[in-house]
């Protein structure tokens, strides 16, 4: 049994940008109650790359989609997932995510700088984030005709019927 993937993009989108407006959230209450002191573009500069990447992938896909023309579209939505990858992109996506969160909220109760947070939590997270972003540019990116599709003829081009001069 397969998922279609127009159904698994909608849930890791959800997932990606629901999660992503918490982040921002906290961290612009943060930041306005001075949290983060002089370090604010140090911890902007970390927590941005972080997720924009992936967000501007699913933001991409989904635009690219909509100015398909129909008939592109309906054979888009006819596209099938394997439930397994689905369900460990949007498992380590979720766990990706949280990782994030986690270091932003339990930050004050670390006894480290931020500089310091900052490398030691990207020496495992950047490693999980290259894994976060290959398993989303399989439902991103992947264009995997339906079972059983063909691809159109291709034409020869024209011959020419004119003389040289």
């Amino acid at each position: 049994m397969t998922i279609p993937m127009n159904t698994c993009r909608r849930k890791l989108a959800i997932l990606w940008f629901s999660a992503s407006g918490v982040l921002y959230l906290i961290l612009f209450v943060q930041v306005q109650l001075g949290h983060w002191g002089n370090d604010t573009g140090r911890v902007m500069a970390w927590m941005l790359p972080s997720l924009t990447p992936t967000l501007s992938l699913i933001l991409g896909v989904f635009v690219a989609d909509a100015v398909r023309s129909p008939g592109e579209a309906s054979q888009q939505g006819a596209v099938n997932a394997e439930p397994f990858f689905f369900r460990l992109t949007f498992s380590i996506s979720s766990v990706y995510l949280a990782s994030l969160l986690l270091i932003i909220l339990l930050q004050p109760e670390s006894p480290t700088n931020v500089e310091l947070l900052i490398t030691q939590n990207n020496l495992w997270l950047v490693p999980f984030q290259a894994l976060v972003v290959a398993s989303m540019g399989a439902f991103f990116v992947s264009q995997k005709k339906p079972h059983g599709a063909e691809e159109p003829p291709v034409e020869p081009p024209p011959h020419s019927t004119s003389a040289p001069r």
